[in-house]
């Protein structure tokens, strides 16, 4: 797998304020930032659900004996 952050670092104003375009689909209106943002928001909130099932699983037998 590729790091992107080399890549991101390197976009300029212009370029995160630019729409994806038309291999986005519906979303292609969206700009770069849009993306970013809304990856970050992704990632931050499976990881929460992945540390609540970690958090809840050791009580897993106190409900299911």
């Amino acid at each position: 797998m590729t790091d992107p952050a080399p890549a991101l670092r390197k976009l300029g104003a212009a370029e995160w304020d630019r729409p994806l375009g038309g291999k986005f689909g519906a979303y292609g209106d969206r700009t770069t930032l849009d993306l970013a943002i809304h990856v970050l928001d992704e990632f931050s909130h499976h990881t929460a659900e992945i540390g609540v099932l970690r958090d809840l699983y050791p009580h897993r037998h106190h409900v299911f004996p």
